[in-house]
């Protein structure tokens, strides 16, 4: 890599191998390139933030398939990885969507009325078994998964 990006800035620090499946990472002033050997996206701002605070590659979302989309509701964007995605808007910050993205995005995703998540998810675990959840603007809980198969719609409040 080089070591300046003309849209991140200076490197920071040299390229980082090794990352799980073969990834590398390489961080700059105002981002990170990472990428494995099918493709290389761009992470910023507080998707970056999201991503490197559950675990970044190693997590369950695993690595980014698109750079970050522009133009959502209120001004809000999404960044798409092999396992969810991480939503940010100005008023919910960012948070990652996983195993209740279908059945949030029946309710119309951010779109719809139950809006941009506002948690992450949440591991809620009861006798025998174990529940992802998370919340939504306008609603509490708005899914539950069981063993990651969506089962529940929303509670609104």
């Amino acid at each position: 890599m080089r070591a300046r990006n003309a849209y991140l800035g200076a490197a920071v620090g040299g390229v980082k191998y090794g990352l799980k499946d073969g990834g590398a990472l390489q961080q700059y002033k105002g981002g990170s390139i990472i990428w494995t050997g099918k493709a290389a996206f761009i992470l910023k701002g507080a998707i970056r933030t999201a991503f490197n605070a559950q675990g970044a590659a190693r997590s369950y979302i695993s690595y980014p398939t698109s750079n970050e989309a522009t133009g959502l509701k209120n001004g809000g964007t999404v960044q798409y990885f092999r396992n969810g995605g991480i939503y940010w808007s100005r008023a919910s910050g960012a948070h990652t969507v996983v195993a209740a993205k279908a059945i949030w995005s029946r309710y119309g995703g951010v779109n719809g009325r139950l809006g941009y998540p506002t948690s992450e998810p949440m591991n809620l675990r009861s006798p025998g078994s174990w529940t992802r959840s998370s919340r939504a603007a306008r609603s509490s809980t708005i899914w539950a998964c069981r063993t990651w198969s969506c089962s529940t719609g929303s509670s609104e409040t």
